[in-house]
């Protein structure tokens, strides 16, 4: 197996992390619970980390009760049954609901396990070698690995 194939598992993870991250920003958005325009407001992370904390964070609220919790910002006066409060809604209720409600999401957890795993040289210079990049950049990253005694 070349070194691509050992990695496109690894990046999947990363993806579907940051789709989990897109959506509950979207979902915190619609539901209100971030003011403005998503562009400056706040970044899609601080959006998503809303949406969880809204949800009961990690407290210990089960997972039946966090989808209530979600589902409820959606419903009632409140919405005045807009089609975008309906939308997330219905969303809620397919079976992509409870991958952004969860208290564990495997997702974000496997995402951020790769994102942030030990690295080592090795995965630098196969990074270094897998984009296109000046000789410039690549003297910046390595000056970063450098700097963290990878070298």
């Amino acid at each position: 197996m070349d070194e691509l194939q050992k990695v496109k598992p690894h990046l999947a993870w990363i993806t579907l992390r940051n789709l989990v991250d897109k959506v509950q920003a979207k979902l915190a958005m619609t539901a209100g619970l971030v003011d403005g325009d998503p562009s400056y407001n706040h970044s899609v992370h601080q959006r998503s980390l809303i949406w969880r904390k809204k949800l009961g964070g990690v407290n210990h609220r089960d997972d039946k009760e966090r989808m209530r919790i979600a589902q409820s910002l959606f419903s009632g006066p409140k919405t005045n049954g807009s089609s975008a409060s309906t939308a997330a809604l219905c969303f809620l209720h397919s079976s992509g609901g409870h991958l952004v409600t969860d208290i564990v999401s495997e997702m974000r957890q496997r995402g951020d396990e790769i994102a942030h795993s030990r690295l080592t040289l090795r995965d630098v210079t196969q990074a270094i070698d897998c984009i296109e990049m000046t000789a410039e950049r690549e003297e910046g990253i390595k000056a970063l690995a450098n700097f963290l005694n990878l070298y």
